[in-house]
């Protein structure tokens, strides 16, 4: 996490240095942070529905792998895909800064992880890990 939070605020840096505006800066702290999210609901696939945050961290501090507990590796907020639809909807939309701000901190966030967890080089895709049904066998060990 503190890894997503230096590279959420480069990526910050950036963006302000490119468009000066704070909106966009927002958005590209959120986008860069805000998609862990989805790895609450790993967690409760495996353990239960908690709201107990010291619960989730004292599994995911302890290394436990929720994802060996189910065997689905979901992870519905990170995706590739999302990039090129927020690319496309901000060229439509003429909000192109927009765009570009929530594709460099959602990107830096992906390539991040892709590099360091990534099995397999379509693992961050979320249609491939729909194709493969979400199972962690069949993504881990598919060969291209």
């Amino acid at each position: 996490m503190l890894v997503h939070f230096l590279l959420a605020t480069i990526a910050c840096y950036v963006v302000y240095f490119l468009f000066r505006v704070p909106r966009a800066v927002v958005i590209c702290f959120a986008a860069a942070i805000l998609c862990d999210l989805d790895h609450i609901f790993e967690f409760w696939a495996a353990y239960g529905f908690t709201l107990n945050p010291i619960k989730f961290w004292k599994v995911t501090l302890s290394k436990r792998n929720y994802f060996k507990e189910t065997g689905k590796v979901h992870l519905f907020f990170h995706g590739w895909e999302y990039i090129i639809i927020v690319m496309i909807a901000g060229a439509v939309t003429s909000k192109y800064n927009l765009a570009v701000s929530f594709s460099l901190g959602y990107g830096l966030h992906l390539l991040w992880d892709q590099v360091n967890f990534g099995k397999h080089a379509l693992s961050y895709s979320l249609l491939f890990r729909l194709q493969q049904d979400f199972d962690l066998e069949k993504i881990i060990q598919k060969k291209i």
